[in-house]
C-alpha cells in the first residue's frame, strides 16, 4: 500500500515521507529560520536508478516596499 505520512516535530519542523508499500521513496523537510526570514528544505528521493538523490534549498522572505 502507498502512503503519505505528514508531521510537524517537536522542533517545529515540518516533514513528509512517501512510502511504497514499507519502502521510504521520499522524504521532505521543511525548517523555518528563528527570525522566520529563510526556509530550509531538504528533499531525498529514490531514483528510477535505485539510488538516492538528494538536493536542498533555501528560500529568503522577499521584502515587502
Amino acid at each position: 500500500m502507498d502512503t503519505v505520512k505528514y508531521e510537524i516535530t517537536s522542533a517545529g519542523d515540518f516533514v513528509s515521507i512517501a512510502y511504497k508499500g514499507n519502502l521510504i521513496i521520499n522524504e521532505a523537510s521543511r525548517v523555518l529560520s528563528e527570525d522566520g526570514n529563510f526556509l530550509y528544505v531538504t528533499q531525498k528521493v529514490i531514483g528510477q536508478d535505485g539510488e538516492l538523490h538528494a538536493n536542498s534549498s533555501v528560500y529568503k522572505k522577499q521584502v515587502k516596499l
